[in-house]
C-alpha cells in the first residue's frame, strides 16, 4: 500500500495508554483554512501491526482525528471518533475511516488514542490518503503460490 510519509500520523506506534499520535500535520497558513478533502474525499487509514490485547476482556480501543489552531493540539476539536472492538484489530487488518466533508478547517491535524480497560495494547500505523486510493487497491496472488 502506498502512503505519503508527510501524511503519516503514526508509524508502527505501540499504544498502551491514552496518548496523541507521534506526528502532527501542518496544513499551512492559508486563508480560508485548507480543507484537504475538498474535491476528493479523504480517509484516515489505521493499519494494525500487532494485534490488540484482550487479556482482561475489558479493553476498549477508540481512535480520534483532531484539528486545532495550535501546533500542540491544545483546544482540539474531534472531527472523527471511532471505537473499534479488539477482534477487529487483528494483526495486518486495515481500517478506513472516512473524514467528514468540509474538515479539517483548522491548521493542525493529529490523531489520538483513547484506550480503556485494564491493559489496552495495540500497534498501528496511521495516515491520511484519498478515498480513491482505497477504491483502487488491487491484490495479486503470490508468485510462490502459483509455481
Amino acid at each position: 500500500m502506498l502512503n505519503d510519509i508527510l501524511l503519516r500520523l503514526a508509524d508502527a506506534m505501540a499504544l498502551t495508554v491514552d496518548a496523541p499520535f507521534t506526528n502532527i500535520l501542518d496544513l499551512g497558513e492559508i486563508s480560508p483554512a485548507r480543507q484537504i478533502g475538498t474535491g476528493e474525499p479523504m480517509v484516515l487509514v489505521l493499519q494494525v501491526g500487532v494485534a490488540a490485547s484482550h487479556a482482561d476482556n475489558d479493553e476498549t480501543y477508540q481512535f480520534i482525528l483532531q484539528q486545532s489552531d495550535n501546533e500542540d493540539l491544545s483546544s482540539a476539536d474531534d472531527i472523527l471518533v471511532r471505537t473499534i472492538v479488539y477482534t477487529d484489530l487483528a494483526a495486518n487488518r486495515i481500517h478506513y475511516l472516512p473524514i467528514p466533508p468540509g474538515t479539517p478547517s483548522k491548521r493542525y491535524l493529529g490523531g489520538y488514542f483513547n484506550g480503556g480497560g485494564t491493559t489496552p495494547t495495540v500497534t498501528v500505523t496511521a495516515f491520511i490518503q484519498p478515498q480513491s486510493m482505497v477504491e483502487s487497491r488491487q491484490f495479486y496472488p503470490s508468485l510462490s503460490k502459483i509455481l
